[in-house]
């Protein structure tokens, strides 16, 4: 009672600035600056586009000393970033990781870089240095984006060379031994050409006593932009990055009871290793060819993963062959209006393949003295379910492709000065291989086809209010089941209804966004255990567990809610960003889960994972003037996220995440010259623990408290 009251206190008092803010009618105003997005595959103001967008700066990464998306996002409304075991996965209005990758499936929110789609999330996890901007997409953007885009998108753009001679340095210090670098340089070497270099890395120790869940990455990034007049200019880019440390790791105890906390323990060995190296070159060529703007954005990305991983207590071997590469190639041509035409429209085509080979191996691993290759699959001990083969040092080899195609067009038509048609279409086509090497050869093939569309009216009520209603679908591609005989399962599909309002208020001072939405979700891909071994079914993949790992197409979940992102600024000095929202998700399909303990139930009424009915989220800024000395600017920001599951199944308590407060501080100096700026900041203040993700028999968290310095200089 006492700390929810301090909380009530604390939110009470953000309300409190504010309105003391507002009373200060007499200082004097300054208007929010415009923000400009690349959402819809053309430059725009936030405000004229009718898609519900968050956008977080460059800016606000480097003061938030953010070193993973999780970190960039957790302010935003109906948007949760969650720590798998492989990796960190973002969930959207309900919709997002509800299979992973390493069951055959792919993410429902899509993530692209410098308008590339990317599968992985090393990049995630390097930390963001040289940022422009994370445009973060409400809703299903089948259109536009195609597959995986059914929950939304994530688009990470990072800085462009200009013909500006500067240079950028930030270096941050902070709890768990947390060392982060990054720098930038960019030379105009011609009056057409330039050049921008940009690196960084981060070194944190683990969240968890074992030392895993910790930080290792470095990367660099260089990019020369050839731009011989107004009409063409064509950028050829290139990253390398790599992600090592212990990684990803789960608490090996916990205690689930309303009074307790999880504790930050493993109790296994700390012989894990996370390793990833990646390499992407990616070229973008943009030309007016008198009709319109021509782009082609080819790219390739090669990924190597020879990771050892221990999960549940078992020890995960992984190298794959050809020096464990896992390859992505994609390549986007579209032809655009100009951005000042009123009539607007694009139409493109688009190419994507990933090829990769998992070769995995069971170690012997020694837990609670006993060996694994005693233990029996489906009997929990110490925390640690054994799924699979008993035998140690098991070795299984398999080699996946995927080919998806796509052609797509959207078109605003102005009707009369203030209203506006819109209209969308996409065909794709997906294909994909399975080919397993080990312990025995088999070989799968399927393809799925769909045809997503998006239609929607605008309307300008003022200067500068715009409201949209719009209709729009999305899709998943389907994949196959994990375990014998792996039968394909289908695509799950996403159709929304969605009302939304854009505001600047209060001469410019004040932007008020806001939306409603319906989504009617079908196919929604579900693990679950199914029985085996009885006449007709198929054998058991253990002959001690009567079930095989399978993945279900759930028929109906309906999901219902509202947002609203504010912000304002009444004087030069405050600033207040508010974020809210509202979701009811519900499960309308009667199926039984069966994990291993206990005995099951029906989804039939439950929510989905990562939907909290209500999440609320405050920051509030105020510059102090120090005269010739510069400004010191605190900001406290206080959030509240609903009761929600953290997975499924539910039938599980454990998997139960209770409604939680969480508050983050800073304070900022900048001198009078503003050439550098020195910001300590506290995250999660009162260290609240929140339970992420159920694995197996292991719990994931989201970070615990952290704290540091951050000291940023530009040239």
């Amino acid at each position: 009672m006492r700390a929810n009251a301090r909380r009530t206190a604390i939110a009470l008092g953000v309300a409190a600035a504010l309105a003391g803010a507002a009373a200060s009618a007499a200082e004097p105003q300054a208007a929010l600056e415009e923000v400009v997005v690349t959402a819809q595959k053309r430059t725009e103001s936030l405000q004229d586009v009718p898609v519900a967008v968050s956008v977080v700066t460059g800016e606000d990464v480097l003061r938030q000393g953010v070193t993973q998306i999780d970190d960039a996002l957790r302010n935003l409304a109906n948007v949760a970033v969650t720590q798998g075991p492989t990796g960190l996965n973002v969930t959207i209005r309900g919709v997002g990781p509800s299979l992973p990758q390493t069951l055959g499936g792919a993410a429902g929110v899509s993530t692209t870089f410098d308008g590339v789609y990317d599968n992985n999330d090393i990049s995630s996890r390097l930390g963001f240095y040289d940022l422009a901007r994370i445009e973060v997409l409400r809703g299903p953007q089948g259109t536009l984006y195609g597959r995986n885009a059914e929950g939304g998108a994530v688009n990470t753009v990072t800085a462009n060379p200009t013909q500006e001679r500067a240079a950028a340095f930030s270096a941050e210090l902070g709890n768990y031994a947390l060392k982060h670098v990054t720098g930038m340089a960019n030379v105009p070497l011609t009056d057409s050409l330039a050049l921008r270099v940009a690196g960084g890395f981060v070194e944190r120790d683990g969240f968890l006593s074992n030392g895993q869940d910790d930080n290792q990455a470095l990367g660099m990034r260089v990019k020369l932009l050839y731009a011989p007049g107004e009409n063409v200019s064509l950028l050829l880019a290139s990253e390398f990055s790599r992600v090592g440390g212990k990684g990803p790791g789960t608490t090996g105890s916990f205690v689930d009871a309303p009074s307790a906390r999880v504790a930050y323990t493993n109790i296994y060995p700390t012989n894990q290793r996370y390793d990833r190296h990646g390499w992407k070159a990616w070229a973008q060529l943009d030309a007016d060819v008198g009709i319109g703007t021509l782009t082609v954005l080819p790219a390739y990305q090669d990924l190597s993963q020879p990771d050892q991983l221990q999960y549940t207590g078992l020890t995960q071997s992984r190298s794959n062959d050809a020096d464990g590469q896992a390859i992505q190639r994609s390549a986007e041509v579209r032809l655009a209006s100009d951005d000042a035409s009123r009539l607007k429209w694009v139409v493109g085509y688009y190419a994507y393949t990933l090829g990769q080979v998992a070769d995995s191996q069971r170690a012997i691993l020694s837990l609670n003295g006993v060996n694994v290759t005693t233990l029996t699959p489906g009997v929990s001990y110490a925390n640690a379910l054994i799924i699979d083969s008993p035998v140690a040092n098991t070795r299984t080899t398999t080699a996946s492709t995927e080919r998806s195609t796509a052609a797509f067009g959207q078109l605003t038509v102005p009707v009369g000065e203030r209203f506006r048609v819109l209209a969308g279409l996409r065909h794709s086509k997906d294909e994909k291989t399975r080919t397993a090497f080990r312990p025995t050869t088999s070989a799968l093939s399927a393809d799925w086809s769909h045809t997503d569309w998006k239609a929607g009216v605008e309307f300008d009520v003022g200067a500068d209010s715009l409201l949209y209603a719009t209709a729009a679908t999305g899709y998943r591609p389907g994949g196959f089941s994990p375990a014998p005989p792996f039968p394909a399962f289908d695509l799950e599909t996403l159709r929304s209804y969605e009302i939304g309002s854009k505001n600047t208020l209060l001469g410019r001072t004040l932007r008020l966004n806001a939306s409603v939405f319906y989504y009617d979700y079908k196919g929604y891909q579900l693990p679950n255990l199914i029985p085996c071994g009885f006449t007709g079914a198929p054998a058991c993949l253990n002959p001690a567990s009567p079930f095989n790992l399978a993945i279900l197409n759930l028929p109906k979940v309906v999901n219902v809610g509202a947002e609203i992102d504010a912000q304002w600024a009444p004087t030069d000095a405050d600033t207040l960003v508010v974020s809210a929202a509202y979701l009811d998700s519900e499960i309308r399909s009667a199926v039984v889960v069966r994990p291993p303990f206990p005995a099951g139930a029906n989804l039939d009424g439950n929510a989905l994972p990562n939907s909290p009915k209500l999440t609320f989220a405050a920051t509030y800024r105020h510059a102090f003037a120090l005269g010739g000395a510069g400004s010191l600017t605190p900001a406290v920001t206080v959030r509240r996220t609903g009761a929600s599951y953290i997975s499924i199944p539910q039938a599980l308590p454990v998997v139960n995440q209770s409604g939680y407060w969480q508050e983050d501080a800073s304070i900022e100096y900048v001198p009078a010259s503003g050439a550098w700026t020195l910001n300590a900041y506290v995250k999660n203040a009162t260290q609240e623990v929140v339970k992420s993700n159920f694995v197996g028999s292991q719990m994931t968290l989201q970070s615990p408290r952290t704290y540091g310095v951050v000291f940023t200089s530009k040239f």
